[in-house]
């Protein structure tokens, strides 16, 4: 934290100066930025609570970037607009990677592709609420869009997953085109769910997982087998609000599908939802 560094006095005209020579590590490769702390000649010091931030433009190595701020204890990541391709972990690290927005609140800020094995974004290790995600646009998976193990509660905020299949698998089958909860209990709002496919659970898949979704959309997501939207098994317990499925299709459960454990009303929350 930049307090560390200058005490409890504010930034004062060498600041930029001082982070370069402490984060040389990272200013080689990226552009380090002491967010909202633009000093001016004669001015007061900068606020003692801002922190620094790593700024990405298109192409750069977001896994990199990712693994420094977790050595230099950089507590965000900015993206952006344009393509980052590859598979990313978060490393148990409560992190904030934001993206860019476009003027009508769509993410320009594109993951993209995954690998065989891994999905776009993983969260593995005991990640928490405080891991966040905001305005990303996850797309052209092929091993699914992200993936979220046991333990590991990210917070996703106005994040796109599209397009995202599956060549591999995690566990036998082919499960959750958009996001795998394998026990993790994410926390996400504003988000929305396209045109992603599996073979269960093509938009989201449950599996001992209770994530919590609000004002969510699902839209257009096909599953060859259950839940074209959301299939939920294995004492996977969502809760929605305010959540819309709307043209998702499979042979069981177009919009969802539950297993009679999921479903069972003291596990299972809907609230304001519409299937159409």
């Amino acid at each position: 934290r930049p307090n560390d560094i200058y005490g409890s006095g504010g930034f004062g005209p060498n600041a930029f100066e001082e982070a370069n020579q402490t984060y040389a590590g990272i200013v080689e490769k990226f552009e380090l930025t002491i967010e909202d702390a633009k000093y001016t000649a004669g001015a007061a010091p900068c606020p003692i609570d801002s922190e620094p931030m790593l700024q990405l433009t298109a192409g750069q190595d977001l896994q990199h970037a990712i693994e420094l701020a977790k050595e230099y204890n950089i507590p965000k990541i900015k993206l952006g607009a344009g393509v980052y391709r590859g598979s990313f972990d978060t490393l148990g690290r409560a992190i904030t990677i934001e993206g860019s927005i476009d003027g009508n609140g769509y993410p320009t800020s594109i993951l993209s592709t995954g690998s065989a094995t891994n999905a776009i974004l993983t969260c593995q290790n005991r990640e928490t609420r405080y891991t966040i995600f905001k305005n990303l646009l996850i797309k052209d998976g092929i091993n699914g869009g992200m993936y979220n193990g046991f333990y590991s509660d990210p917070t996703l905020e106005n994040c796109v997953f599209k397009n995202n299949t599956l060549i591999g698998d995690w566990d036998g089958d082919k499960e959750g085109g958009g996001m795998y909860n394998y026990g993790g209990d994410p926390t996400l709002t504003g988000c929305t769910f396209e045109n992603n496919t599996a073979d269960d659970g093509g938009g989201m898949y449950n599996a001992g997982g209770s994530p919590t979704l609000t004002d969510c959309k699902f839209i257009g997501n096909i599953a060859t087998n259950f839940g074209g939207g959301m299939c939920s098994e294995l004492g996977g317990t969502p809760t929605l609000t305010d959540c819309i499925f709307t043209s998702n299709s499979a042979e069981s459960g177009g919009g969802m599908h539950n297993s009679t454990y999921s479903s069972s009303s003291s596990l299972f929350t809907m609230t304001g939802c519409t299937f159409t």
